[in-house]
């Protein structure tokens, strides 16, 4: 099977790594899989040689949409694909203009979120559904603010899970202490961490505010883990409150393992998401999770094992960081047991890729 990824970007994120991530797995298995890239420098690369990927360097105007239009037509025209498959929104709208000229070709369209943007922009997915052969979201609730919100028919949607290399994230006990020795973290503080983008969506500030009321109860580090556009502001923020010897903004890494490794609760304050990829992998390394109930996070993290509580309050956030602090060693085993199992039972990239396959042949077949 020849497939055809459509990306917005490669750049750092969920999405991101998730595309490169079935790539891999299904070059792996066989088929034959290209990935165009629409804008920006590629940061999130396949690890497979075999997956040919295609940056076209779009910026936002009329020339560039129209030559990154006739650079993917030969593109396509050069692979053959079996299958079209976009991922985000830009991609997807950009896919839906392609198919135009291969229609013939099945195109599945993935969202990656439960917020994607404007009236306009669901005024656009709507308008241009027709061209894709189905549409997928990777959450039910994330399926839902589809329907909601129009970008499509309640029949011409379903979802399907994200999934992680669950063993990568297994828990690394050497990484505990190397970590917190190289950070000048005593092995017996409570440490909390955030990994993730340093965007809105994430609602870091809130993050804050809980951690601060947390200070006055536990004495604790929190690690930021990750980059974004709103580095510089949050940098502040931390000083401005007096958080910046317990606040440790650590970058982007390519260490996530060690650093939730040495860390014991992990908290996502997300005023939106659509699966959120990072709490399964904190739940792989049997870390303790505290997140607010922000689209498809609640059916990640299940019943009995974290912590859910409604998005922007800081103080059910905080009461909700303290609990999990107040856990004794066999609760912390229970709940990061139960947690382990349901990444294993749901959410790994092997399982994900077989929901694909399934759904890929599908088409196929509907079009025999």
């Amino acid at each position: 099977m020849k497939i055809l990824f459509i990306v917005t970007g490669l750049g750092v994120g969920g999405a991101e790594r998730q595309v490169v991530d079935l790539a891999d797995c299904m070059a792996a298995k066989g088929c034959k899989i290209s990935i165009i890239s629409l804008t920006g420098a590629t940061v999130t690369r396949p690890a497979s040689l075999a997956v040919d990927v295609y940056e076209l360097s779009m910026v936002k105007s009329l020339p560039s949409l129209f030559l990154g239009l006739v650079k993917a037509i030969q593109i396509v025209q050069h692979v053959q694909p079996d299958i079209l498959h976009g991922h985000m929104i830009h991609a997807n709208l950009f896919a839906r203009i392609l198919r135009i000229m291969s229609l013939h070709v099945p195109l599945v369209c993935t969202a990656h979120t439960t917020n994607q943007g404007s009236w306009k922009r669901m005024l656009a997915l709507r308008i241009t559904d027709s061209l894709a052969s189905i549409n997928t979201n990777v959450s039910k609730k994330a399926v839902e603010a589809s329907i909601r919100r129009r970008a499509c028919s309640s029949r011409r949607i379903t979802h399907i899970y994200n999934g992680i290399r669950a063993d990568d994230f297994a828990y690394d006990p050497s990484s505990r202490h190397a970590i917190r020795a190289s950070l000048g973290i005593p092995i017996d503080q409570l440490v909390y961490i955030f990994v993730g983008r340093l965007v809105d969506s994430k609602n870091i500030p809130n993050l804050f505010l809980a951690f601060n009321s947390v200070l006055s109860n536990c004495d604790s580090s929190l690690l930021i883990v990750g980059t974004g556009p709103l580095h510089d502001q949050l940098v502040s923020m931390s000083e401005e409150m007096g958080l910046s010897r317990k606040i440790l903004f650590i970058g982007a890494s390519t260490h996530v393992q060690q650093l939730l490794s040495a860390s014991d609760i992990f908290v996502l304050p997300s005023s939106w998401e659509g699966f959120s990829l990072v709490v399964a992998e904190a739940m792989a390394n049997k870390r303790l999770v505290v997140a607010t109930d922000s689209g498809g996070v609640a059916e990640v993290l299940g019943s009995n094992i974290g912590w859910l509580v409604p998005p922007n309050s800081s103080q059910s956030l905080a009461c909700a960081m303290l609990e999990a602090a107040s856990c004794d060693d066999i609760a912390i085993a229970a709940r990061t047991e139960r947690g382990t199992q349901r990444v294993y039972d749901k959410f790994t990239i092997e399982k994900a890729v077989s929901a694909w396959e399934l759904l890929y042949r599908g088409l196929l077949k509907s079009k025999a």
